[in-house]
């Protein structure tokens, strides 16, 4: 039987591949396994399991040689210098005098030992499955593990050259499993050589194999997209290239990468990326899996004028990294399809800063934010790059790992999905109009974030869990934590004056009131509640009523925490909801006498001497008598 499996780490690429083309290999049907028939009209067909084999002793053991369990926990008694020398000496015989391995091949001590096994001691029948079609066979399945446990050590730089017939019946197609993942983990493969009989190659029949080189021979007419993926491969390739006959019609290969012959389409980039990488002109299309997945993409692909067309959804792991940027001519094709599916796309015209910071700048002269460097702690924002002002902060061009962030007075927008989770600090300039859906969703902002009066559009999902004060009516307000449940409207227009229903605030009060006392999303209801009652801009009766009602049923914990607060304003308000009455503002003062609030007790005082008919005292000291 011809060998279709040895590994060879030395011999150039090239020098295989003309080997295996010369020295095609033709199989006898005893020689592989039969996997099975296409599936008929209305049958699901896919590949099973390898049955189980029970294990069972194919040697008889001698009466005398039977060892028991004292023997077999003996050796772990020993120290560990001798058990490594009597694990060593178990694959190593002396004969005559000369250290020979398990097969009686001379050992030279001094030589280092290599993983390269010879083609004609190890048996391959039955490793390769097959199922006949009405055109040839196909083949469905390569079983690595089992030659892996015939060898009896490591499998790496192996190289696999697939029969072009069995039984003088030609092999025509590579199905989708022929590399199962679960028959090919673990192993690394150099190089696989597909023979001058096959024609069609089935989506991801490749992609399983951590594999280095690929060989398409001149018969290959169909090439579905195959999808590598770094996450899932056991063994990770240094490289993968593909090669293509000159004589192949339908393909070709250009430094590694595959593409259709007229050029026209990218089948596989070949990997590892360069920083910057340049398509080159004529290309009309990227396939699908042109990339491999969960790899570091280039920073920059320069696309030419002729692509129009990207087969492969822009997810993170998928075609390109989230942070790869797309060099697109203005209006052209590609740019529009790329932007409906927003990856960064540049212009020609981008600027790189010394820091690592892209900006992209319009035919209007203005300037874009379009991606930042991962590492940066707290940023300040130029106003204007090369003189161009700076206006808008695209999609996702914040760091998330950002701790402090100053946006200059010239950003009027900001994209959506800059989520900055480790945000500590923001400054939001006056003149800012629009923050689109899920920006700053840090539950680590420090005090207050202050909400210009110019900002009329904030998108759902925006300042997760954090303190926000808009500064056209002087109300705080605590966003939840839940998405499902933000305010924030969107766009509320520009403020009508004298009109409070359009009062430029993109903020839903009456959502948020009835949030504060019906949701299990409030972080901190009663500080929460306390902050809303202090200022009840748009807040309704029934509302007010609502936020009482909570705050009389823990009326004890309202009271020690007005009592930290000891503002007077809020007091005030308190009063006038009728939550502290003359019933209940001895204990209020008392609670804020026992944390020294003194401005907030002679408040209280005065009040009680106004409205509850209190004699007049004499002196200050008097008036903190209760």
């Amino acid at each position: 039987m011809q060998q279709m499996f040895f590994m060879d780490a030395t011999t150039p690429v090239d020098a295989l591949i003309r080997w295996a083309q010369e020295n095609p290999i033709d199989l006898s049907l005893d020689d592989v396994r039969m996997a099975g028939t296409p599936a008929s009209s209305g049958e699901i067909f896919s590949p099973q399991l390898l049955p189980y084999d029970e294990w069972v002793a194919t040697t008889p053991v001698a009466e005398e040689d039977e060892r028991g369990l004292f023997e077999a926990g003996a050796l772990h008694m020993v120290d560990d210098e001798t058990f490594k020398e009597l694990l060593s000496s178990a694959s190593q015989y002396s004969v005559e005098g000369v250290l020979v391995d398990a097969n009686g091949h001379p050992i030279d001590p001094n030589a280092q030992r290599v993983a390269v096994s010879s083609p004609d001691e190890v048996p391959q029948d039955g490793i390769i499955g097959v199922r006949l079609d009405p055109d040839g066979y196909a083949i469905v399945d390569v079983n690595l593990h089992e030659y892996k446990n015939r060898l009896g050590e490591k499998v790496e730089n192996l190289v696999i050259i697939l029969p072009q017939s069995i039984d003088g019946i030609p092999v025509v197609r590579l199905a989708g499993s022929a590399f199962s993942a679960r028959l090919v983990n673990g192993i690394g493969v150099r190089l696989v050589v597909t023979p001058d009989s096959v024609a069609h190659i089935r989506r991801d029949a490749f992609a399983p194999l951590a594999v280095n080189d690929i060989f398409i021979s001149r018969s290959v007419q169909v090439i579905e997209p195959q999808e590598f993926n770094a996450k899932t491969a056991t063994v990770r390739a240094d490289h993968i290239s593909f090669h293509v006959d000159p004589r192949n019609p339908a393909f070709a290969s250009h430094e590694g990468s595959l593409y259709t012959r007229d050029g026209k389409e990218l089948m596989f980039q070949a990997f590892p990326y360069p920083q910057e990488l340049v398509l080159p002109e004529g290309l009309e299309r990227v396939a699908a899996g042109a990339f491999v997945r969960n790899t570091p993409g280039p920073e920059i692909v320069r696309c030419p004028s002729s692509l129009s067309r990207v087969d492969s959804k822009p997810t993170p792991d998928r075609l390109w990294n989230p942070e790869t940027m797309w060099v697109c001519a203005d209006g052209s094709d590609i740019e529009r399809m790329l932007n409906s599916r927003r990856p960064i796309t540049l212009s020609p015209r981008f600027v790189r800063d010394d820091e690592g910071f892209f900006y992209d700048i319009t035919p209007e002269g203005e300037a874009h934010l379009a991606r930042s460097p991962r590492a940066c702690g707290r940023v300040a924002l130029p106003e204007s790059v090369e003189g161009h002002p700076l206006v808008h902060i695209r999609e996702g061009a914040l760091p998330k790992r950002l701790t402090g962030l100053v946006i200059p007075p010239s950003v009027r927008s900001i994209g959506p999905n800059n989520l900055c989770t480790g945000l500590e600090e923001l400054v939001l300039p006056d003149g800012i109009r629009e923050i689109d859906e899920s920006n700053f969703r840090s539950r680590k902002l420090a005090g207050t974030v202050r909400i210009p009066t110019s900002l009329v559009n904030i998108g759902r999902g925006c300042f997760e869990n954090a303190l926000c004060r808009f500064e056209a009516c002087g109300v705080t307000v605590q966003v939840s934590p839940n998405l499902q449940l933000s305010c924030f409207i969107g766009d509320a227009g520009d403020p009508v004056p004298g009109d409070p229903e359009h009062d430029g605030i993109p903020f839903d009060f009456a959502a948020y009131d009835e949030y504060l006392t019906s949701s299990h999303h409030v972080p901190d209801r009663l500080g929460a509640i306390l902050l809303r009652v202090q200022n009840p801009y748009r807040m309704s009766a029934q509302a007010q009523s609502s936020l009482l009602a909570w705050l009389r049923q823990n009326e004890e914990k309202a009271m020690e925490r007005i009592g930290r607060i000891g503002d007077p304003q809020l007091l005030d308000r308190l009063c006038e909801m009728e939550f502290i009455t003359e019933e209940t503002i001895d204990r209020q003062a008392e609670a804020l006498r026992r944390l020294h609030r003194t401005d907030a007790v002679l408040f209280l005082m005065d009040y009680r001497q106004k409205h509850f008919g209190a004699a007049k005292q004499e002196s200050v000291r008097s008036r903190f008598a209760l």
